[in-house]
């Protein structure tokens, strides 16, 4: 029983949770931001049409929020896809 490793509290699993949620939702903001500044790079300073801008503007902000989710929001998830979780 000593060196037993205890199951998660249902506390600390809904901490992490909304911990989790959080930084999902910092992502999802700066991820609007980033898309904005990106059009508005795409539009003003490069005079690309409204279209092509607005789709390589949300293909950057598709990256970043991708490249932020992996390392910040989900970073005590691990990466190798091998790896599953046991469910129960």
């Amino acid at each position: 029983m000593w060196g037993r490793v205890s199951e998660p509290s249902k506390a600390s699993e809904a901490r992490r949770d909304f911990v989790r949620w959080l930084k999902f939702n910092f992502v999802g903001g700066i991820g609007i931001g980033v898309q904005l500044a990106a059009l508005a790079i795409f539009r003003s300073l490069l005079h690309l049409d409204y279209l092509l801008a607005t789709a390589l503007a949300v293909e950057v902000a598709v990256i970043h929020n991708f490249l932020w989710h992996e390392r910040f929001t989900w970073a005590d998830r691990p990466r190798d896809a091998s790896v599953i979780p046991s469910q129960g």
